[in-house]
């Protein structure tokens, strides 16, 4: 029996992988999603904001991570303007404001009550990365002139008394290449500006350290991070567009049954190996 394991035809196990992918989708299942500390931290730092502060939301980010990051854009928001916490939409990447776009026409219709320009602005694309963030720390209104739609600064109403870093209580760089390092040089280590991140999957291990060491306030690391956040923001009761974070759990869930399908391979593997080496097989 165990070499007809050995032995197996790695095209049953593709069916298997395959199934296990379908099913949670087709049957829209939801598995319990635990917050990690790194997601938890982000969250308490919103949770503990005042009313009326202000976070900065650099969406530094593409279609091609679309799928891991978008979702953490929306969670985020919906945090905040739930909390009364003023909100700036930006994005360093040049993809970045159809991102934003997305992202806002939903907020219109979910938040018919908060308004733009008193609780929430979009800032657009600005190109020149460092010299953007450094400026920021100086004034924003030399750097976004206009927002993205063409209104001048200092005629949105929100945007009187902010100015640079001092008024701005936390900015979160959603990104999937190397724009949060960017934040914590220029505006965390020039600026001491409270910096937290967003990263794909493949980029969140290397922000660890920086977790460690407190430059990033938290992290929510892919769409494991996204899922969880999305979560906390349900369980809080501040969730309004409840298909965003009904979809990210039903993708986790299954990334996750994957995941224990191939565990459960490896494991039955090395049984069937020392089975059939016990035996005096090959």
């Amino acid at each position: 029996m165990w070499q007809k394991v050995s032995n197996l035809d790695r095209r049953w196990i593709y069916l298997g992988v395959a199934i296990c992918a379908a099913l949670p989708l087709i049957l829209e299942f939801i598995l319990p999603i635990p917050a990690t500390p790194p997601v938890k931290r982000l969250f308490d730092a919103i949770e503990n904001m005042p009313p009326g502060h202000f976070i900065l939301l650099s969406m530094d980010f593409e279609p091609s991570t679309m799928p891991e990051l978008l979702p953490m854009a929306y969670a985020i928001a919906q945090h905040a303007l739930s909390r009364g916490i003023k909100v700036g939409f930006m994005t360093l990447d040049p993809a970045g404001p159809g991102m934003i776009e997305i992202v806002l026409e939903d907020i219109r219709k979910a938040y018919p009550d908060r308004k733009y320009g008193e609780d929430y602005v979009n800032f657009g694309y600005k190109p020149g990365l460092s010299a953007v963030i450094l400026g920021i720390g100086e004034d924003i209104h030399r750097v976004f002139p206009r927002d993205a739609y063409g209104t001048p600064l200092e005629d949105i109403p929100m945007m009187r008394e902010i100015h640079n870093y001092k008024q701005i209580d936390l900015v979160i760089s959603l990104s999937g290449a190397g724009y949060p390092d960017a934040w914590l040089l220029y505006a965390n280590a020039r600026y001491g500006q409270a910096v937290a991140t967003g990263a794909t999957a493949v980029m969140a291990p290397l922000y660890y350290a920086y977790l460690a060491t407190g430059q990033f306030v938290g992290m929510l690391g892919g769409l494991k991070g996204a899922a969880e956040y999305a979560e906390l923001v349900r369980k809080a009761g501040y969730m309004r567009i409840p298909e965003v974070q009904h979809r990210v759990g039903v993708q986790m869930s299954s990334q996750s049954f994957v995941h224990i399908y191939i565990v459960l391979l490896i494991i039955i593997g090395n049984i069937a190996f020392f089975f059939i080496r016990r035996s005096g097989g090959r």
